[in-house]
């Protein structure tokens, strides 16, 4: 029980980050920015 409340809470978090660099990659190509080129 503990072990599945550990991946859950990894899971959540591997998820957040994802949803994060997804959202940072469309908002830094939707914006013209010298540092993406």
């Amino acid at each position: 029980m503990n072990m599945i409340k550990r991946l859950r809470r990894k899971f959540i978090i591997m998820a957040t980050i994802g949803v994060l660099v997804v959202l940072g990659g469309a908002w830094a190509s939707s914006i013209p920015s010298p540092i993406c080129g």
